[in-house]
């Protein structure tokens, strides 16, 4: 057991050399001997209790080997005391550095660390740099020391740079150093590994300029972009054009890591320039995916835009969209001149369009800083005629009326995605022009609305529930203010962007009170209580009820209701209302009186014909006192209709304890005639004759009181007895006990079912894999199934997938670590939810 210890990540390899002892071993030793460090007895051996001597901690991939030595211990001895120092230092990373090395200074790893002498403090520090880089960093591809050393220098430079330079410097400062470093570089690295990952060739052009992007300030990612965009842009003379697709599959893998390293990434000029050179790169993949896969011959088209792009590529600016219409102009009316493109123009164009389309979209506006004012003005001169009518949103100057008016044109929506004042602005006049094409259009109204309001969300979708309660009532203050300011405005008369903005700012509140609403129904957290929620909720109560803002069928209160029914359900609105100081959620107009609230529909109506027969001359009976009637019905009952003879007298008789009225409530003589006339007729078994005498006397959930039918009930507790009441009137009557056996024992008889295959439980799929597959099944050293096709035989090496180990092998010999996988079936019996202890809070299906 101490062996497993100290030999784990290969750690006793570092006592290998048998000559005179160095610092390294030196280390090793005196963390050995420290017991507060390597905390493991005799007596926990003794005891078989390994997990005294094996603590716990992040595991390493099976090929790490430390170079430093019990690397392991004083990370996590570094790592456990990070969220401490962070929530007393801040955010500041000099702060944090500071903070970790005041924690750590009486620690036995500060204890064991000070006796290293000043002459080796570097050595160690760059064996453990890279300790750490290969513990927390992964490198997929194979060239593995290039990227962890380009790495190392990179953190190396911010380890040694101002900001992390303590004023009492020790070897414990370094080891903390590369935390801190590595944290607040952390998205940058994992940038680099993503591009890295589809493009590990970059790594040797990285290598040979490493000095020029070493510095206090982590730039490595950008470095990568900019090499890697020399290895994505499409070739496009013929003699390399077959390397296109491959090129195209290649731009697929790294466009999203490189967008977000861009969105990431503080602007400056480096980094506009390397958008710039992104978006060369992007246009150029557009047009090729939009029109030379198919149409070769016009790769020429998409020369022109690359030598455009040479001049200018920044898409926020008008004069570089120009140069694209342009282009596609021109090439509209060179190919309508050419007889073989004649029959394929209409299709070119809606290639030519989409491109065009998607052009803007994603480069035009999906930018961190809005297009410029030209720009905009000049797309929406594309949408608008000089004779006020709308036309389709495209390249091409040639006016063609749009039958879909402008209200939903595709640029609305990209200028209301940017909530900036500029774009505001021109939204304004936007809508101003409208007015003239449009006539109390509703949906431009909606269309504005819901953009506006998405824009909102993003702005506060990163924030808590606690975080958004503030902002939500600024915003529910200023939106009713707008409206009140403007009420009831048509498109035709005043309606403008400060009304539509207002709108969506309510709309947002409304979001935030109904999660706020649920969160305190269902008692999440204590949080929810506080003095500035209860605020909150003040402030939408009164705009609820503002009758200025709320009509009768529109407005801030009605919107509240359907948002509440629509996120949560009608029966958590039920049971929300249920507290008379909630009430004011559901508009005065719509509620219910406190009788009709409990007239809810009857759940069974749709069981079979003979159960509405029986309900309606039960309550003919019971009420009308119509006795003969209900004689004759039950004279003609079998065994077979008493399930719908039982929910009839439940929904009847049971459920007249809802009512307030006592007039409506079921009397006493009319209940002892019931049971009369149903223990006469003797078509009911006995569980069921017992049955029918709980629901006659409102006795049938014992001590349940919540299930038991009164005048306040909650609706939720109303629907589970009605489940109840229902399942168990079935399970008792003999016609049902066939088809539903297995569900009655696993109820009265759960223990015989134990060595049971039950219908729709999860089952071994891989017996049924393999036969459809073919090939061979094998399993990698902590059994992790792979397959290999064809002989079945491996001819290559690979590495797990899940744990890093190796698998496969070579000349159609499999690695010795390797093992057939299990060929027998390994469904389970039993219960397909499993042992109580094992069952999540939200059950969740089996089966989709």
């Amino acid at each position: 057991a101490i062996l497993s210890f100290v030999d784990r990540y290969s750690n006793l390899d570092l006592l290998r050399n048998r000559g005179e002892r160095t610092p390294l071993q030196h280390l090793w030793l005196q963390i050995f001997t420290n017991e507060k460090l390597c905390q493991f007895s005799y007596d926990a051996i003794a005891m078989g209790r390994s997990e005294d001597i094996h603590p716990g901690g992040q595991q390493y991939r099976e090929d790490f080997h430390c170079q430093f030595p019990f690397f392991w211990l004083i990370k996590e001895a570094i790592d456990s005391n990070w969220d401490n120092a962070k929530a007393v230092a801040g955010g500041h990373e000099q702060q944090v550095h500071k903070q970790l090395c005041e924690l750590l200074e009486d620690d036995p790893v500060a204890v064991v660390l000070r006796e290293v002498d000043i002459s080796h403090w570097e050595e160690l520090y760059q064996l453990y740099l890279q300790d750490f880089l290969r513990s927390v960093h992964r490198v997929p591809h194979h060239m593995i020391k290039e990227e962890y050393e380009i790495i190392g220098r990179a953190l190396h430079t911010i380890v040694t740079g101002p900001d992390l330079t303590s004023t009492r410097p020790s070897l414990l400062s370094q080891l903390v150093a590369v935390h801190v470093a590595y944290q607040h570089s952390k998205k940058e690295i994992m940038g680099f590994g993503q591009i890295t990952s589809h493009l590990p060739g970059i790594l040797t052009q990285l290598g040979t300029g490493i000095e020029q992007y070493s510095n206090e300030h982590m730039e490595l990612q950008l470095y990568a972009v900019k090499v890697a965009l020399e290895h994505l842009t499409l070739p496009l003379d013929k003699d390399v054009r077959k390397h296109i697709p491959s090129r195209l599959i290649k731009i697929q893998l790294c466009q999203n890591a490189i967008d977000s390293i861009l969105t990431l990434s503080q602007d400056n000029e480096m980094v506009e320039q390397i958008r710039c050179a992104w978006h060369s790169v992007k246009v150029i993949q557009l047009f090729v995916e939009h029109l030379v896969m198919k149409y070769e011959d016009l790769v020429k088209y998409a020369r022109r835009i690359m030598l455009y792009m040479k001049k200018n590529s920044d898409f926020t600016k008008a004069s570089t969209i120009d140069n694209v219409q342009k282009t596609l102009r021109v090439m509209d009316g060179e190919l309508e001149k050419k007889r073989e493109y004649k029959p394929v123009m209409q299709e070119i164009r809606e290639h030519c369009k989409s491109f065009f389309m998607e052009v803007v979209s994603s480069l035009c506006f999906g930018q961190p800083k809005p297009p410029e004012p030209a720009l905009i003005h000049e797309l929406l001169t594309l949408v608008f005629t000089d004779k006020d009518k709308t036309k389709d949103f495209s390249y091409s100057d040639k006016i063609k009326t749009d039958r879909v008016p402008v209200i939903r044109s595709f640029l609305l929506q990209l200028l209301l995605e940017h909530n900036t004042d500029d774009v505001k602005r021109y939204l304004d006049d936007y809508i101003s022009k409208s007015r003239h094409i449009i006539k109390d259009d509703q949906n431009l109204c909606l269309l504005c609305i819901q953009c506006l309001e998405d824009a909102i969300y993003k702005q506060y979708s990163h924030f808590s529930l606690q975080e958004r309660i503030p902002h939500a009532q600024e915003l529910l203050l200023e939106g009713v203010e707008a409206l009140r300011t403007h009420p009831n405005p048509s498109l035709e008369d005043n309606i403008n962007l400060a009304y539509l903005e207002g709108v969506a700012k309510l709309r947002f509140a409304k979001f935030v009170v109904g999660e706020l609403l649920h969160c305190q129904l269902e008692g999440k957290g204590k949080g929810h209580y506080t003095h500035e929620a209860q605020l909150f909720l003040q402030a939408a109560k009164g705009c609820c009820e503002d009758q200025v803002i709320n009509v009768e069928d529109a407005g801030p209160g009605i919107f509240l209701v359907k948002q509440i029914v629509r996120q949560y359900g009608m029966t958590f609105l039920m049971n929300l209302i249920s507290d008379r100081a909630m009430e004011w959620v559901v508009p005065d107009h719509l509620r219910r009186s406190e009788e009709e609230q409990q007239q809810t529909s009857d759940p069974f109506v749709i069981y079979n014909p003979i159960y509405g027969n029986i309900r309606t001359q039960l309550t003919d009976a019971v009420y009308g006192m119509e006795v003969e009637e209900l004689q004759k019905t039950l004279a003609k009952l079998t065994a077979k209709e008493a399930v719908p003879y039982m929910l009839a007298l439940y929904e009847v008789v049971t459920l007249s304890n809802v009512h307030v009225d006592e007039v409506k409530m079921v009397k006493d003589e009319a209940k002892a005639e019931i049971d009369k006339f149903t223990k006469k007729r003797g078509f009911l078994n006995r569980q069921l004759m017992w049955a029918a005498q709980s629901l006659i006397q409102n006795t049938h959930c014992e001590n349940l009181e919540p299930m038991l039918p009164t005048p306040r009930q909650n609706p939720q507790n109303r629907i589970l007895a009605d489940v109840i009441v229902h399942a168990t009137i079935v399970f008792n009557s003999k016609s049902a006990l066939q088809i539903l056996q297995p569900f009655v024992k696993m109820l009265s008889s759960p223990g015989d079912l134990k060595r049971a295959y039950l219908p729709t439980m999860p089952d071994d799929s891989l017996p049924e894999v393999r036969r459809a597959m073919g090939g061979r099944f094998y399993e990698c050293p902590r059994g992790h199934p792979y397959f290999v096709s064809e002989c079945g035989r491996p001819v290559q090496a690979y590495t797990c997938p899940i744990c890093g180990s190796g698998i496969g092998g070579v000349n159609h010999a499999l690695n010795t670590t390797n093992r057939d996988a299990r060929t027998n079936d390994a469904t389970q019996t039993g219960y397909s939810l499993g042992g109580p202890g094992q069952r999540v809070a939200l059950p969740t299906p089996e089966r989709e």
